[in-house]
């Protein structure tokens, strides 16, 4: 232990930068992480604002959000399912909003 401690306390310069290394990938990693935890919960609101039991997507669907259309037989096909009361088709769709010409 003598040995280590001799080594690092010679050398404070690349100890210094090597520890400052490391404190940022930590930095880095926990600002990652918490990104990936907020998008996480921000991508599930529309889901947990709804009051459904279950969705009915197309095959190959990846998200919520880029969904595609679904056939209008599939909501016949749920209707005849016993247990089922309602069955509602939604819309989902991203649009880019501008101002005219001139505006702020």
């Amino acid at each position: 232990m003598k040995l280590a401690w001799r080594n690092l306390s010679h050398d404070r310069l690349p100890f210094a930068v090597t520890v400052a290394g490391i404190a940022f990938a930590t930095f880095l990693m926990i600002f990652q992480g918490s990104l990936l935890a907020g998008f996480i919960k921000a991508s599930s609101k529309v889901i947990e604002a709804s009051d459904a039991d279950i969705w009915i997507t197309p095959r190959g669907t990846s998200c919520f959000e880029f969904v595609s259309s679904v056939p209008i037989r599939f909501r016949d096909q749920a209707m005849g399912v016993d247990g089922v009361d309602n069955v509602k088709r939604i819309v989902t769709g991203l649009q880019t909003g501008r101002k005219a010409p001139g505006q702020d």
